[in-house]
């Protein structure tokens, strides 16, 4: 599988148990690069100017000073020239080494405009924070900043259920210190790339509560100490969209050896590039998917090919061989309308736009089985014609242009209920059962041999929280 994307840079704010003093830059990469989504330019080549980190560290019962300093260090050995960390310590907490120390002016009205990802690891400090900071917090993620939570950022406040909602759950207890056994659940991921698929470590496991795995990528389980081997496994790394923003977060972080080792702080690493590389919105609020003359965000699986023609404003897709998907991983969508343009060759070309699978695909299949399809094929009827839900709901009637004409499919996901609208017509209404597939996923165009075109690709996000 090849992903072709190019890193964008946005702000990132890192945070660590109580707010620390210090924040730090961290670099991001630019320019289209073959690889995993989101993935770093090969040794080398040119980045652009680091991204600015902020650590937020401190309170609790966490040696922050200590296991904060192990983590960046380590993380500025894997790639130096990427990110510039500045932490900034909270309730007291001092930082270390000298050169991450920063101190933020809480007083400020754009106080975390100068990052461009935050990483959060303190523990009950929120609660110190006033209702505009905490405001401003949620907004600056909202509006496309990164976050990355570790360990105690789960328990960084009480009553503040807004924060809860963004990161996806509560801390509500832990068991005893301990082996923890964890397995990478989504290995095709920007930052669970290249790690092992199944570790063990010794960790403090968090129990958290009203985690909506609907709403987030669980990206690795794991077992608690003291669970038995048949119990289930428990959700350990996810990441999930807010707004505009990229949103991690790990349950793992506790002790030295965890921020000490090799696998976790390159864990942290990948989370902090993914979370800088967050695709910006225009003024409307909708994703430009396809921008006329590059595959930056775009991810091929299965046989066949789409290649671009009339590169540059005017650009199109056309797909050929297969069956093959193409897919956007730059994020997944929950609620949204797509628009796109399509057009065939003769009324027997057939293809599709996929929407809502819920992971990275291991083949085309997995759209099909996971997601839902809705047809291109003028030379059908029923469940399978241009505009149907593929074979769950039929289209009502033919709105296609003569094949060698665009068409526009504007098509509405909301909840369980998906509306095509052919070429003005609406010509598809179907609300699916709950438990079909998951409410939130990834876009994709099939290839299905026959050659057919694609532009003017866009997603608008509905119903934000």
């Amino acid at each position: 599988m090849t992903n072709l994307i190019t890193g964008v840079k946005k702000k990132l704010v890192v945070m660590l148990a109580p707010l620390a003093t210090s924040v730090a830059f961290i670099g991001l990469y630019s320019g289209p690069h073959a690889g995993h989504a989101d993935e770093p330019p090969p040794a080398g080549e040119e980045t652009s100017e680091p991204a600015r980190v902020l650590v937020l560290i401190g309170g609790g019962y966490h040696d922050f000073t200590r296991n904060t300093a192990a983590l960046l260090e380590g993380i500025d050995g894997l790639d130096g020239d990427r990110f510039e960390f500045l932490v900034s310590g909270m309730g007291g907490t001092d930082v270390e080494p000298e050169r991450f120390r920063h101190t933020i002016d809480f007083t400020r009205a754009d106080l975390f405009e100068p990052y461009d990802v935050i990483v959060a690891h303190h523990q009950g400090t929120f609660d110190e924070f006033t209702d505009e900071v905490k405001s401003q917090l949620l907004s600056f993620i909202h509006r496309g900043g990164g976050y990355v939570a570790i360990h105690s950022a789960a328990d960084s406040h009480h009553g503040w259920d807004a924060y809860d909602r963004m990161l996806g759950g509560r801390f509500e207890s832990h068991p005893p210190f301990g082996e923890i056994s964890v397995e990478v659940e989504v290995s095709e991921h920007a930052i669970t790339r290249d790690l092992p698929l199944e570790w063990t470590l010794r960790d403090e496991f968090y129990h958290l509560t009203d985690v909506d795995e609907e709403k987030m990528l669980v990206l690795m389980r794991g077992r608690s100490p003291g669970d038995p081997d048949d119990a289930p496994r428990r959700p350990v790394t996810w990441e999930r969209q807010f707004g505009a923003g990229r949103v991690f977060y790990t349950i793992l972080g506790h002790g030295i050896e965890t921020h000490s080792d090799p696998r976790f702080q390159q864990l942290i690493h990948h989370a902090i590039a993914w979370a800088a590389a967050a695709p910006e919105p225009d003024e409307e609020g909708s994703y430009e998917l396809f921008d006329g003359h590059t595959l930056d965000g775009w991810s091929m699986t299965g046989p066949g090919e789409f290649t671009i023609e009339n590169s540059g404003q005017d650009g199109v897709l056309l797909a050929t061989g297969g069956m093959g998907m193409l897919w956007y991983n730059e994020r997944r969508f929950r609620d949204f309308e797509l628009t796109v343009d399509w057009k065939t060759e003769a009324p027997e070309d057939n293809s599709g736009v996929f929407v809502r699978f819920p992971e990275p695909p291991d083949s085309p299949w997995d759209a099909v089985h996971r997601g839902h399809e809705i047809q291109i094929l003028d030379a059908a009827e029923g469940k399978q014609m241009t505009g149907a839900i593929y074979n769950h709901a039929p289209a009502t009637k033919s709105a296609s242009h003569p094949a060698g004409q665009w068409n526009t499919f504007i098509i509405t996901v909301k909840g369980d209920s998906y509306t095509v609208v052919l070429n003005g017509e609406t010509v598809c209404s179907w609300t699916g059962p709950a438990d079909r597939h998951g409410r939130e996923g990834y876009i994709g165009l099939q290839n299905h041999s026959a050659p057919v075109r694609f532009r003017n690709i866009r997603a608008r996000p509905l119903g934000e929280e």
